[in-house]
């Protein structure tokens, strides 16, 4: 409880938000399809700063202490 209330207020004090999953969809059997006409996973993110965020070095996971890197963001800017 600590740490997440730590983490609130460092947000608040901050100028600059981390971007936001705004939306994900984690099975995707008859949603979206890509370009390929296939029914893949996915997830949004959001930046709601004016500034670029770099994704470089950033992650998302679905295992943090046996595997915090599962998936790797590409170098991008939001």
């Amino acid at each position: 409880m600590n740490r997440i209330l730590a983490f609130l207020i460092a947000m608040l004090l901050s100028s600059t938000v981390a971007p936001i999953v705004s939306e994900i969809v984690a099975d995707n059997d008859t949603g979206l399809q890509d370009e390929d006409d296939s029914f893949v996973d996915w997830v949004e993110l959001h930046n709601p700063n004016d500034a670029p965020f770099d994704l470089k070095d950033h992650f998302l996971t679905d295992d943090p202490t046996g595997k915090p890197d599962r998936w790797t963001f590409p170098a991008i800017s939001l």
